[in-house]
């Protein structure tokens, strides 16, 4: 079974898959995760809706809790 949420980290040659979540609870978790060892941007997208967040590592110092999935870009 294919897991509905995808977390992708920005790159300066694009966009890198890592992983898909079954929610996006455990998505933020594992964010916070790789932030933690790769500082960068990171993209949470879910692939039911197309919402999507975007997540830079230095906002996550102190943050305790990720804002939801925002609406697409038009």
């Amino acid at each position: 079974m294919t897991h509905p949420i995808d977390i992708f980290q920005m790159e300066t040659a694009g966009v890198r898959w890592l992983e898909s979540a079954p929610n996006l609870e455990h998505a933020k978790a594992r964010v916070k995760e790789f932030a933690a060892n790769s500082p960068g941007e990171y993209v949470v997208l879910d692939q039911k809706t197309g919402n999507k967040i975007v997540i830079r590592s230095d906002e996550l110092h102190g943050a305790s809790e990720i804002a939801g999935l925002s609406s697409p870009a038009e």
